[in-house]
């Protein structure tokens, strides 16, 4: 293949992803197998029809954590507490407790699930971020 034609396909792809992260159709929950679960919801309140169900993609089809924006997280926020109030346990909940035990065992569960704990840079961050939870969190009484 030419360079001009990987450039027009490379085009077309970014065109169309850029079209479907715009879409409504987008599942912005954060574990794939909740997205059944978060698409009924999405019929229930009207957002989606059940027609559009086979056409819903998941976030990852699309783009890499490293890629969201502080919008699109957002909307993964939105529907982790979407699913909590379905009685759905999600994969934030699971952190944010982790969170609350202290980064022992945030970096424990952060191991089980990406099977590495964390880098300096997110110590840092995760370590302010835990100071915070530890001003939540009731006193032993």
């Amino acid at each position: 293949m030419t360079r001009a034609f990987d450039r027009r396909i490379d085009q077309a792809l970014a065109a169309t992803n850029d079209i479907a992260v715009r879409s409504q159709r987008v599942i912005w929950c954060q574990e794939p197998e909740h997205m059944p679960a978060l698409i009924d919801l999405l019929v229930v309140q009207g957002r989606l029809a059940e027609s559009d169900r086979p056409h819903c993609i998941h976030w990852r089809a699309l783009k890499t954590v490293r890629e969201l924006t502080d919008e699109e997280v957002a909307k993964q926020v939105d529907a982790d507490e979407m699913l909590a109030a379905a009685g759905i346990r999600t994969l934030l909940a699971d952190a944010w407790d982790a969170l609350a035990q202290g980064m022992e065992a945030f970096e424990a569960f952060l191991h089980d699930r990406r099977g590495c704990g964390l880098d300096p840079d997110e110590r840092a961050e995760f370590e302010k971020l835990e100071a915070s939870v530890r001003r939540l969190r009731p006193s032993p009484a």
